[in-house]
């Protein structure tokens, strides 16, 4: 259960990162 329930959450923080990251990359 603490597997399942960690990976979706590390999944979405690995999004917003990229999100965060991107814009800074490319600017």
């Amino acid at each position: 259960m603490g597997i399942s329930a960690c990976r979706p959450i590390r999944v979405v923080n690995y999004a917003v990162f990229l999100s965060f990251v991107s814009p800074f990359s490319y600017s």
